[in-house]
């Protein structure tokens, strides 16, 4: 669920909540993320996602 991750750094994100087993937060993916390749700003464009 990836693609939640990103919702996530989106301007009007939806709510990060999501039904998985071992993450039940999107804003998870987003600082998994960030401790592999550094802070991301937030919000941020649409085209900012490539």
């Amino acid at each position: 669920m990836t693609r939640r991750g990103i919702d996530q750094i989106l301007p009007h994100p939806s709510e990060p909540f999501i039904p998985e087993f071992y993450l039940n937060d999107a804003r998870e993916y987003v600082r998994l993320a960030e401790v592999v390749n550094g802070s991301i700003p937030t919000p941020v464009s649409f085209s900012y996602i490539q």
